[in-house]
Formats: C-alpha cells, sequence, structure tokens
C-alpha cells in the first residue's frame, strides 16, 4: 500500500483517533489494552479493545485473548462501518475549493511544509497545493519518522480495524459504527479554512519535536500504557490535536450508545486507543456508569 493510500485509511480510520489531569492522576491508572465490561444489568459480558488504526493485523498473534473475547462476542462496534467506496469521500473531503495551500502561507512555512513532506512521503507540497491544510497535518502523522514505521511495518496482514469488520462480516456477527464516516470526516476537516491554518502554525512551531512525539506514541502503545498515552497526547496537542473535539465530546456521544449495545447482546468494541484513556475515556466512564471493567492482559 502506497503512502497516499494510507492515508485515506488513516483518515477514514483516526488514530488520534486516532492514535492520552488531575482527576485522572488521583487513581491507579490501568495498562492494557483490553477489558472485559460486565454487570450493570449486562447478562453476559462485552469486550472493550484499544486498536491502532496504522497497525496491521499480525500483531494480534501477540494477544491472543484478543481473539477469544472477539470470538465470544455476537457483534463487533466500531468508530465507523467502512465500505471499499468511503476512500473517494474521504479524497474529496481533503481538498479545498477555490484556494491553494500556497495562498495561505508563508514562504518559510512553505519550505517548512515541503521539507517535511518530502522528508517522509517522498513528494514536495506542490503535489498537495489543493488540499486542506488540515489533511496535510494528517498526512505528516500518517507517514511517520522511520524508527516508528520500522516497528510497525514488521506486522503483515490487513489494517487491525478493517481485520475486525472482515472476520466480523464472514462470521455473520453485525457490525455497528458509532458514527458515520461523514461525522468523522467533520471532525478531521470541518473546521473553518481559517482555523486549520491556526492549527497548522502550531503544527509547524512544534515540527522538530513530531517524530520524537511519534515515536513515544508507538512505544507506549506497545507497551500497552494507556495513562502515558494520554498524558503524552495531552502535552502536544498542537502535534496531536484538539483533544475535546478528537476525543472528549466523541466518547460523551458513544456513551450514549453503548449501553443498549451491550444490553441487546455480548459486544466486542475495538475503537482506538486513546478513547480508553483518561477521565473522559470509555473506561473510565463506563466505571462510572455503574459497569465494572476489568483489564485482560496477555502474557507477553
Amino acid at each position: 500500500m502506497n503512502n497516499f493510500s494510507k492515508t485515506i485509511s488513516f483518515l477514514a480510520a483516526l488514530f488520534i483517533g486516532g492514535l492520552f489531569t488531575q482527576a485522572f492522576a488521583q487513581q491507579e491508572p490501568d495498562k492494557g489494552l483490553l477489558y472485559e465490561v460486565s454487570g450493570n444489568g449486562l447478562k453476559k459480558p462485552s469486550y472493550l479493545f484499544g486498536t491502532f488504526h496504522l497497525l496491521n493485523s499480525d500483531f494480534l498473534k501477540e494477544m491472543p485473548k484478543v481473539g477469544e473475547c472477539f470470538d465470544k462476542a455476537k457483534g463487533l462496534v466500531v468508530e465507523v462501518d467502512l465500505q471499499p467506496s468511503d476512500a473517494l469521500m474521504v479524497q474529496k473531503a481533503m481538498m479545498m475549493d477555490g484556494k491553494k495551500l500556497s495562498e495561505l502561507f508563508t514562504k518559510d512555512e512553505l519550505a517548512v511544509l515541503d521539507a517535511k513532506l518530502t522528508d517522509v512521503m517522498g513528494f514536495g507540497i506542490a503535489l498537495f497545493d489543493n488540499m486542506k491544510p488540515a489533511a496535510i497535518v494528517t498526512m505528516l502523522a500518517a507517514a511517520m519518522p522511520k524508527e516508528a514505521k520500522n516497528k510497525i511495518e514488521k506486522y503483515k496482514g490487513s489494517a487491525m480495524d478493517m481485520y475486525f469488520m472482515d472476520i466480523a462480516r464472514g462470521k455473520k456477527k453485525p457490525v455497528t459504527g458509532l458514527e458515520t464516516l461523514q461525522e468523522q470526516v467533520d471532525i478531521l476537516m470541518g473546521k473553518s479554512i481559517d482555523e486549520q491554518v491556526v492549527d497548522v502554525r502550531k503544527y509547524i512551531e512544534k515540527i522538530d519535536d513530531v517524530d520524537t512525539v511519534t515515536n513515544k506514541l508507538v512505544d507506549l502503545y506497545f507497551a500497552e500504557d494507556l495513562a502515558g498515552l494520554w498524558l503524552l497526547s495531552n502535552d502536544n496537542k498542537e502535534y496531536v490535536g484538539d483533544m475535546k473535539r478528537l476525543l472528549d465530546d466523541r466518547n460523551n456521544n458513544w456513551m450514549k450508545k453503548l449501553p443498549a449495545l451491550m444490553k441487546d447482546k455480548p459486544q466486542f468494541i475495538a475503537v482506538g486507543a486513546l478513547h480508553l484513556a483518561g477521565p473522559v475515556g470509555l473506561v473510565n466512564q463506563l466505571r462510572k456508569a455503574g459497569y465494572t471493567v476489568t483489564p485482560l492482559m496477555d502474557n507477553k
């Protein structure tokens, strides 16, 4: 898969989305990516798993409990129930109408973006002149530095989120999206162009730290350290993005849907790992709602 295709997959899936405050620090944070959700009227438990949208499915061979829990569940819940045709919609949403990046940024700013794009994607900014500013930052986040890329690309197979959907459909398990792709696109690309320009300028100010932050995020995911993911992301919003918009608001909306889904049948809930972490994360919110949320650690 080429870099541009990976970018489309990244947008459609959202790691920040996705690939983490005082209230959170007051409790001992869980360590792990996989949780059992029980109690509060549930006849059978559901399961919550934190994915990494750029990581391929062979990684799951190192986590056999994930497959066991997936098999026990009678339905799959994901961020978005993606379809093959969705890539065209995402690509269209990334484009500007009547404006160009070269008209929005200074020569010095364009030079910084051009150098970074050339380094990680092999193409300069001229190729992306019609793209929205937010799309440029998202592409750079998806590209990743060599150190992180080597750790991720050693795992083959299909993208983790797509893998779960493909297996569920093959086993005739219903797949439920917590939001539509249009809603996800609006979250990433919905700000005004002027607001996106401001965000990109903040990103440029931190661009020398981007590779370091990315490498740390990848290492923290492999260490299953949700608290570390949340803290690092919260400290680097210029790079990671608006945590309230990307995580908190969406988690709050998902909590309006998850109780009914879990009551209907045992679900395997697979969403970006950052959605599990922090004071407004799904682990904390499910506990506050009265569920017992138990980490299930694999013996690696």
